[in-house]
């Protein structure tokens, strides 16, 4: 996985550790929780879901609502392939056939294949991570970020009890 630059808001609530200097230049576009018009209603409930809490951090902005809203949709995506694997497997049998002596067919053997939803369910799992790791929603990410404020651990952040981890 590539090392991509760390959003500022990210760097700062980690305490940027690396001592590297900020980009106080960096553009601070309005935080937001809007989605975009185009939201299917699928992904429009991750949104609500999870929206608020990354602009209360200060990450999601009006620039990210379009990287964000590909996020919600790839989850409604991923949960239905997830329930498909879970329903079927990973793959399936192929059953053999006997080689034909009257019509000179060789015949095939038994073979597994797996199914495209396993190989799509992986494809998005990929990529989901990819985007989380960017919106700082993974377990490695938040374990190094620093909730000092009384207001952001009322609402649940930096707390066991914050919906984001169930």
């Amino acid at each position: 996985m590539a090392n991509y630059p760390k959003p500022t808001a990210l760097k700062l609530l980690e305490g940027n550790a690396g001592k590297r200097a900020v980009n106080e230049a960096e553009p601070k576009p309005t935080i937001t929780t809007e989605p975009p018009a185009w939201l299917e209603p699928r992904a429009a409930k991750y949104w609500q879901l999870l929206a608020p809490k990354l602009a209360l951090l200060g990450i999601l902005s009006e620039i990210d609502t379009e990287a964000f809203a590909r996020y919600c949709d790839g989850v409604g995506i991923w949960i239905e392939l997830s329930k498909f694997v879970n329903k079927n497997g990973t793959a399936y049998a192929i059953p053999a056939i006997p080689p034909d002596p009257k019509t000179g067919s060789k015949g095939r053997p038994a073979k597994v294949e797996a199914y495209p939803q396993a190989r799509q369910y992986k494809e998005y799992s990929e990529m989901l991570l990819r985007f989380e790791m960017q919106f700082g929603m993974t377990p490695s990410v938040r374990s190094r970020l620093k909730v000092d404020s009384p207001e952001l651990r009322i609402r649940g952040f930096g707390t066991e009890d914050d919906d984001l981890n169930s």
